[in-house]
């Protein structure tokens, strides 16, 4: 038997601290946000375009039915991120 022992692991490096946690955490939001955002103007122009909301008698509301996709949007992607990169990789990116 040989009494040699396991190398000690070392961690090299930094571990990331509140202000780098906080501006990722800002720079996510902010991506998702935009994708939000363009998928927001798509709806509202295809709602303004093929003239959805006076077939739906809806005159008049196509900003609240913007609203309320933005908001269901906003919220859906950003559990679903959140979510899915926990699951997947135990971290956001």
């Amino acid at each position: 038997m040989m009494d040699e022992q396991a190398p000690e692991s070392i961690f090299l490096g930094r571990y990331a601290g509140f202000v780098t946690r906080m501006v990722a955490f800002i720079v996510d939001r902010a991506i998702v946000s935009i994708i939000v955002f363009i998928m927001v103007w798509s709806t509202e122009w295809i709602v303004n375009a093929f003239e959805i909301n006076m077939l739906l008698f809806f005159e008049g509301t196509s900003w609240q039915i913007s609203l309320a996709v933005g908001v269901g949007l906003l919220l859906t992607i950003t559990l679903l991120y959140d979510i899915g990169f926990w699951l997947l990789a135990g971290q956001t990116p």
